[in-house]
């Protein structure tokens, strides 16, 4: 949404569709493409993300057989495209999803078919003998079981997640995934980190000019987009080259700080004729380099 002078009044603005790679070991995502939303005519909106992934999967297929989206895209077009794509699914269901447990206990000998269920899935009220504790943390547990999703007509692997404060339940949540060999730990960490794509986002809009475009075709507009969002991704490899601690997070703002700051101190010393060879000066160049860094 943004505030046009001349309606006076809030209108939608354009839209992109946005494609990432997630390093999980460091936690943080990288661009790889961003797609202008058209006017669509003739089909849902659901189904033109579909069509897009069929567009663009072959450029990150070889990065990941993992495709991970919020829970808008929790449904059976999106886990059906993925799927005939050779891609697994992971994202979050609603908590009123229509889930039933697996029988697995031993059929009885009467006629007619076996049992497949074994009751109806209720997050309020889980039925533990069907799940596996996997992470068990002060501030959040998590359950592993197969279930069958009705709305989905296959059988998935969920995780769902309970999240306490001082020691209190707070909420629940449920994570799924197409695969049913990966771990619950691992479909729940997958899921959050993929927040880290709102990084992206956040430092293209606020440093690197992502909406400051007025460009009016599509092709330019499109070449805007990703130029922004792949300077951010040149900053991001960069100071993961040339960092000294592993448990310090990436920050757009730090980096555009620490390079302003590189810029007036080489016009210093080309202006001054000052040697910025000597120990003396390489410690105060070292200090005054990284000086107004919010994590300095």
């Amino acid at each position: 949404m943004y505030w046009s002078g001349c309606a006076k009044k809030a209108k939608w603005g354009l839209e992109i569709c946005g494609f990432a790679a997630i390093d999980v070991l460091r936690n943080t995502a990288f661009h790889l493409n961003a797609i202008q939303t058209p006017p669509i005519e003739g089909m849902t909106l659901l189904v033109y993300y579909c069509q897009i992934v069929k567009d663009n999967y072959l450029y990150f297929k070889d990065l990941s057989k993992y495709m991970v989206a919020d829970a808008y895209f929790s449904k059976k077009e999106v886990v059906d495209t993925m799927l005939s794509l050779g891609l697994h699914f992971i994202s979050r269901l609603r908590s009123d999803s229509n889930l039933k447990y697996k029988f697995t206990g031993e059929q009885n000998c009467k006629k007619g078919a076996n049992k497949k269920y074994d009751g109806k899935f209720n997050l309020k009220s889980l039925n533990m003998k069907h799940f596996t504790e996997v992470v068990c943390e002060d501030h959040v547990k998590v359950y592993s079981a197969i279930v069958y999703s009705v709305a989905f007509k296959r059988d998935i692997k969920i995780a769902v997640a309970l999240f306490y404060k001082n020691g209190k339940e707070v909420t629940r949540k449920i994570y799924f995934s197409t695969n049913l060999d990966l771990s619950a730990d691992k479909i729940f960490r997958y899921y959050c980190s993929r927040f880290q794509i709102e990084f992206l986002y956040r430092d293209a809009k606020q440093y690197c000019g992502l909406t400051n475009c007025q460009a009016r075709s599509q092709n330019k507009l499109a070449f805007h987009f990703n130029a922004a969002l792949t300077a951010v991704n040149l900053a991001k490899v960069d100071w993961l080259n040339t960092k000294t601690d592993d448990n310090l997070q990436f920050s757009m703002s730090d980096y555009k700080t620490m390079y302003n700051n590189e810029l007036l101190l080489k016009t210093f010393i080309e202006r001054f004729g000052i040697n910025p060879n000597s120990t003396k000066n390489k410690q105060i160049i070292a200090e005054l380099r990284n000086w107004g860094k919010i994590a300095a």
